[in-house]
């Protein structure tokens, strides 16, 4: 089964290049083409390798065309897609109804909210690349007291309800608070990101005010990277997190209130010993559930059973975390 992965670029910033080396280093026959610029040079690609399966970073309307070709061949579309959505996404969701023939989602109420747009819609969740994320194979120790520490990080874009809370907890605590622009992509990842969360001893986080009242199970990439790093997570309210993250086990939520929040990061900075049992064990829940080299095996045991016409026969585990909606 061939795979071919149409990706935005090869940036740092980019998931798709790490999900393509991933993917050859266990061992599956892949190729990546970065063409966003030039989908021509996609097109040449894909008609010289002649894949099964095009695994599509790439979702945008102006590549209607290029998806049409792809399809005329009998090669199956599939679309990833990790964020949640907006009017503006929402709108160029319907608009390429019908085009691919799989649909991944990482959050379960966008995959309910357009189960309907192709044959087969998908929720798996996101994941921790903890080899991108790891030194020599290592991942930082945790809280190493020959460096500095710091009581609470948070790592991300900032709208003004961010903004304005991370004002007040620099106030009172030892911060590092990497903001980005929503407009601009600074965000600090890899060794450098997952280093800070080590060396936190609480990550937050906030939810932005666009996205309050959201569906089920909507959560960042943030939790598993905050988590899988090694942090106590301290997360805003999320339904059905108990698909995947067990409250009070894994991370602990407050109740979306700057009030709770202060109240809970007061709490766990002063029960420093349950703070860090509930950061090990996430940790070894995500490292053993939900890294990219787990979430890799699961796509590619999707794409097998679509390939050989098996889907009904396809079994869903504890911790096989996609289900068809």
């Amino acid at each position: 089964m061939k795979v071919l992965v149409w990706v935005h670029g090869f940036q740092a910033r980019y998931a798709g290049p790490y999900f393509a080396k991933e993917a050859k280093r266990q061992g599956f026959e892949v190729r990546v083409i970065g063409s966003i610029t030039n989908p021509s040079e996609m097109l040449a690609t894909f008609r010289e390798y002649k894949p099964d399966f095009v695994f599509c970073f790439v979702i945008n309307l102006a590549f209607k065309k290029y998806y049409d070709v792809i399809k005329r061949t009998g090669t199956k579309l599939i679309f990833w897609y990790p964020d949640m959505t907006d009017s503006i996404r929402n709108r160029t969701w319907q608009s390429l109804e019908d085009i691919a023939d799989v649909l991944i989602f990482s959050q379960l109420e966008t995959a309910q909210r357009y189960k309907n747009l192709a044959p087969i819609v998908l929720w798996m969740p996101q994941y921790f690349d903890h080899v991108f994320c790891s030194e020599n194979g290592q991942l930082p120790m945790r809280l190493n007291t020959n460096e500095y520490i710091y009581d609470l990080c948070f790592i991300g874009s900032c709208d003004m309800l961010r903004s304005e809370w991370l004002d007040e907890l620099e106030k009172k605590y030892k911060c590092f608070f990497a903001r980005d622009g929503i407009k601009y992509h600074r965000e600090i990842r890899g060794q450098k990101m997952t280093k800070i969360y080590a060396q936190s001893k609480i990550a937050i986080n906030i939810q932005r005010k666009l996205y309050t009242n959201t569906g089920p199970y909507v959560v960042s990439n943030r939790i598993y990277n905050a988590i899988g790093s090694g942090a106590f997570f301290l997360n805003h309210p999320v339904q059905h997190l108990d698909l995947v993250f067990k409250e009070g086990v894994d991370c602990v939520s407050y109740n979306d209130t700057l009030d709770d929040l202060l109240l809970k990061i007061d709490y766990y900075l002063k029960h420093g010993m349950l703070r860090e049992r509930i950061a090990l064990q996430g940790q070894q829940n995500v490292l053993q559930h939900h890294t990219l080299n787990t979430r890799i095996k699961e796509y590619w045991q999707v794409m097998q059973a679509i390939h050989e016409n098996r889907m009904n026969e396809l079994s869903i585990g504890e911790h096989n975390k996609w289900v068809r909606t």
